[in-house]
């Protein structure tokens, strides 16, 4: 190593280390010289596990809809993706060479069994952790510790998988989302917590919960979130889905009462049960977890060391008055336009840490999501709201349906919208009061940023309307549309192996007399192509970007998200952070505008539909030394290898005009005379 260089190394901060970003300002290239292009190099189909239906059981199987992609990770050493299918099984793709990934044969199929909610890999330490829904939904659950395969053990002809289980780590209940701190000595998991409700049992709502696990002993600590009150939470601005007084309300005095057990749930009520965290983030150093509550549309701080959430921090109301949204359904995007007294909950869905210059900042996916439980909806139509259907007899205070146009269409509409507590006044449980208009998402991006003088977060920056205007100028076909699971084909797969609600579903989404179209893309009946589907998400939560990750690329720092059932992706140059910018606007697949999913599936032209796992690789963590993004699709089964083109001139920033570069310039002169 040059000795410019080794001083380097010691004296400055890396751009990445594993699972954190960490960047430098003034190591960023010039915007006009560096970034040019992100351009899809390769597509991969990989199989949900073992066919279950057809006579060659055991066999891989490829079906759309199958979740054959849950979640992935990607060991950046060997080069191998793990993909966790929602069978409960979790395959291996071989990206050593990008432009021809390659799936490893059945005997590298790992079959673990139950659901699987998330995949990470320690690549430093060969090990691969899985959360489990060992115990079912709502129950207990574990994350299991696997070896991982290494390059010069997988040999065609193996007969049979070589992989070790290491560990069982009992964790809290519903783990849904992992992520290791930098170092990979410690995994951070998202208890969500998630209730479930039987007509015989009632609501059965688990508290919600963080686990830290030591990878070292192999042992997991459990923080508890259940240190705040309903009120002090509701005056805080936190949602709460469905606080005590609120279930009360539905238990006693509603008309869904007599549809409805509450009882267990109120008698062993905690507030945990109405937080679930979702997703977590780390701070670089590894003092801090930061972990997403999505329901309740807020984020929670935990101090590692002291194993105690120390904050919560509200994400607020998104105040559409002046911010243009489209909410009206008219096949179109004609009508993106401010509403006044209509607010949203961002409600994030994934969230990723980004360190800029010493300071933290957290950046959301604002999803949107909502609870049902039996003949409970959090989730309602506008018009059944305004015309007292919901909560009997009451309407909307200070909401003038006459003052205009968008008024009148908001009261009359189908747009969804919450009657948790961002939006109703449960105090008097026998007499609600709907105080606010409360739609589900933020329909784009956020930014919080980190006060370093309390380690408290702040909201400071959001896309507004950007994604919906982007989609509506370069992808029209594709704004607010939706292709999901069932939009699987009749007598497919999914269809042959789900239960008879979904496949009643998927029957209703291929008739034409129904929600089907009467050319899927080949002239027959079947599910809609997506530009069929053009304005369907707009009355519910739009984008609804699912992911977001960061990383750096072309000497910039980049964040990507994309869109849950519309497929658009978009790519922000996020360098200078106050004022991030939308670089690119593109889908993950192209083919789903003339095609209906199945089709579309079958002949190998389908892109990624419902991408939850995105991950953006740097040029070290690159198989081919260049920046590139894996887009993971869990319906379609696809992953996709986007590579960063940068521009012809650009050259790597190695060094700061600071007083770390004139230390390096000292030391230099010294080496150089032979000091």
């Amino acid at each position: 190593m040059r000795k410019t260089a080794l001083l380097f190394a010691l004296f400055s901060t890396p751009y990445v280390v594993y699972g954190v970003v960490d960047f430098t300002t003034c190591l960023a290239s010039d915007e006009a010289s560096s970034f040019k292009d992100l351009n899809l190099v390769s597509r991969a189909y990989i199989p949900y596990g073992a066919d279950k239906i057809s006579p060659g059981a055991g066999e891989f199987g490829y079906g759309y809809g199958m979740g054959a992609l849950e979640r992935v990770a990607y060991d950046y050493e060997q080069h191998y993706l793990y993909g966790a299918s929602e069978q409960g099984q979790v395959t291996v793709t071989d990206f050593s060479d990008p432009t021809n990934p390659k799936v490893l044969p059945e005997q590298y199929l790992i079959d673990i069994g139950g659901t699987l909610t998330d995949i990470q890999i320690c690549p430093e330490k060969n090990l691969l952790f899985i959360s489990s829904l060992t115990n079912g939904a709502g129950g207990q659950g574990d994350v299991l510790v696997y070896s991982t395969y290494q390059r010069d053990n997988v040999v065609e002809d193996a007969p049979l998988n070589i992989v070790e289980l290491k560990a069982t780590i009992p964790v809290g209940f519903h783990p849904d989302n992992l992520k290791p701190n930098p170092s990979c000595d410690m995994i951070a998991v998202a208890n969500e917590g998630e209730g479930t409700y039987d007509g015989d049992l009632g609501l059965k709502d688990p508290v919600g919960s963080i686990s830290l696990i030591d990878v070292n002993s192999m042992t997991a600590s459990s923080i508890s979130i259940d240190k705040w009150t309903d009120e002090e939470l509701i005056d805080m601005g936190v949602h709460l889905p469905l606080p005590k007084k609120a279930l009360t309300y539905w238990n006693t005095y509603s008309a869904l009462a007599n549809d409805l057990n509450f009882d267990e749930a109120l008698d062993n009520y905690k507030t945990a049960q109405n937080l679930e965290p979702e997703y977590v983030a780390w701070s670089s150093d590894s003092k801090y977890v930061y972990v997403n509550l999505q329901e309740n549309s807020a984020i929670i701080t935990v101090d590692v060391e002291a194993k105690d959430a120390i904050d919560i921090t509200p994400l607020g109301l998104r105040d559409w008055s002046e911010t243009k949204i489209d909410i009206f359904k008219d096949d179109g995007c004609s009508k993106i336009m401010p509403v006044p007294n209509l607010y949203s909950a961002p409600m994030p869905d994934s969230i990723e840490s980004v360190t800029i210059d010493g300071i933290t900042y957290i950046l959301t996916a604002d999803e949107g999501d909502d609870k049902e439980y039996g003949a409970y909806e959090e989730k309602v139509k506008a018009k059944e709201l305004f015309g007292g259907e919901v909560i009997e007899g009451v309407t909307p205070i200070d909401y003038n349906c006459s003052s205009s146009a968008e008024a009148e269409a908001v009261c009359s509409g189908s747009l969804r919208l919450t009657i948790g507590s961002s939006a109703v006044n449960y105090d008097n449980p026998s007499d609600p009061v709907i105080e606010k208009i409360v739609t589900l998402g933020g329909r784009g991006i956020s930014i919080l940023k980190e006060s370093p003088s309390n380690d408290k977060l702040e909201v400071f920056w959001n896309s507004g309307s950007e994604l919906e205007e982007a989609v509506c100028k370069n992808l029209p076909w594709a704004f607010n549309s939706v292709q999901d699971e069932e939009f699987a084909p009749v007598n497919g797969v999914l269809y042959n192996t789900t239960d008879d609600d979904l496949r009643e579903t998927i029957t209703e989404v291929s008739d034409p007399e129904e929600d089907g179209c009467e050319d899927q893309g080949d002239g027959t009946p079947g599910a809609c192509p997506l530009s069929k589907t053009v304005d369907e998400r707009s009355e519910k939560d739009g984008p609804a970007p699912e992911a977001i990750v960061a990383g750096k690329a072309c000497g910039r720092l980049f964040a990507v998200t994309s869109s849950e059932k519309g497929g658009s992706a978009f790519l922000y140059d996020i360098t200078n952070i106050s004022s991030p910018v939308l670089t690119k606007v593109f889908h993950l697949s192209p083919a789903s505008e003339n095609l209906s999913a199945g089709l579309a599936y079958d002949r190998r032209e389908l892109g990624e539909v419902d991408a939850e796992s995105v991950i953006f690789l740097d040029e070290s963590k690159s198989p081919s030394g260049k920046a590139a993004i894996l887009f993971a699709g869990a319906w379609s089964g696809t992953v996709s290898y986007w590579e960063f083109e940068c521009s012809e001139n650009y050259v790597p920033k190695r060094t700061c005009n600071t007083y770390v570069e004139s230390v390096i310039e000292f030391f230099t002169e010294i080496f150089d005379f032979g000091f």
